[in-house]
């Protein structure tokens, strides 16, 4: 009972409540996201500032830049990524390692993420670590211009081997361009190119047309072809292995007669037409054939240059 001389209040039926709440959640919401559009808006601007100077190779007033698009962000790939290459090229390459880390950890797929932290292993010189990253980028996820940024990468790593006199690997990686981008003129310019920058290499153009002759892997031929090369490419790993140990008088390992056993058997057990599964075994066998001899007898003749650039493609 009410005390005497109160007014009698009503409390708010429970269906009040519940849209006062329901109004007062859609009035936050909205206030939340015109915020976060606002947040949006802001970070994008002051990242498309920062693209035009990037552009303009002014990477001091473009790193500023990404730095407030990113403070409003809250941690945008893209932004990170942006901010990432421009240190790169002031030379921050411990803080732009430190981002780059971040989204590396998050999706360590990434094909740009992977570039950029190549980029940064080359410039401090670990070359293995650069290979490394770069084949990750190559083979890595590419959201846009797959195919032309995994060329574009590819060619940066066959500029560090190069660096580094890694010819053959340098031959490899060019054998792999030709055969994932075939009848491309502007990949074949640039293959050109560097084939060109190996002065100290003889005859560079015919070695790398060779290759290609005996490459089994590449995309455009036919099933019958490709079996023809591997046995020719076993074929010659095998002499290769032979003379290497007989012709030297260098012993030849239990490994090394294994291996060179189960090669015969396989080139004499080959009939006319297409065999199941002969093309498979005679690289799997004329890779390990390759390994072996190597670590027996080192580097092979100029004249098998080609064999050695193939087997380097397939040991990859």
């Amino acid at each position: 009972m009410n005390a005497p001389g109160k007014p009698q209040t009503k409390a708010p039926s429970p269906l009040v409540v519940l849209l006062a709440c329901a109004v007062l959640f859609v009035v936050t919401s909205l206030v939340a996201r015109a915020y976060y559009l606002e947040r949006q808006k802001l970070s994008r601007a002051h990242f498309d500032r920062g693209q035009k100077l990037a552009f303009d190779c002014n990477y001091r007033a473009a790193v500023d830049e990404y730095r407030v698009a990113l403070s409003f962000s809250h941690g945008d790939s893209n932004d990170q990524v942006a901010l990432a290459r421009a240190l790169i090229e002031l030379g921050s390459l411990d803080e732009a390692a430190t981002y780059l880390g971040e989204l590396y950890q998050k999706d360590s797929t990434n094909g740009i993420v992977n570039l950029l932290l190549a980029r940064i292993a080359a410039r401090e010189h670990r070359s293995n670590d650069a290979a490394a990253l770069y084949y990750r980028a190559i083979y890595g996820f590419w959201p846009e211009a797959g195919a032309k940024n995994r060329i574009s990468a590819r060619f940066e790593l066959i500029d560090l081997l190069a660096k580094a006199g890694d010819k053959n690997r340098v031959l490899a990686e060019l054998l792999q361009l030709v055969s994932e981008a075939p009848d491309n003129p502007d990949v074949e310019k640039r293959v050109a190119k560097s084939l060109m920058a190996f002065g100290s290499l003889n005859r560079p153009a015919a070695v790398f047309r060779e290759a290609l002759e005996l490459d089994p892997t590449l995309p455009t031929l036919s099933a019958g072809q490709r079996q023809q090369r591997a046995r020719d490419l076993l074929d010659r790993t095998l002499t290769l292995m032979e003379s290497c140990t007989f012709g030297s008088g260098n012993p030849q390992s239990g490994q090394a007669e294994e291996l060179s056993n189960a090669a015969k058997k396989l080139l004499s057990s080959q009939h006319p037409g297409i065999s199941e599964g002969f093309t498979p075994q005679a690289l799997a066998l004329a890779e390990q054939l390759w390994k072996t001899r190597s670590a027996i007898c080192g580097p092979v003749p100029d004249t098998q240059k080609p064999v050695a650039i193939v087997l380097a493609k397939l040991s990859r």
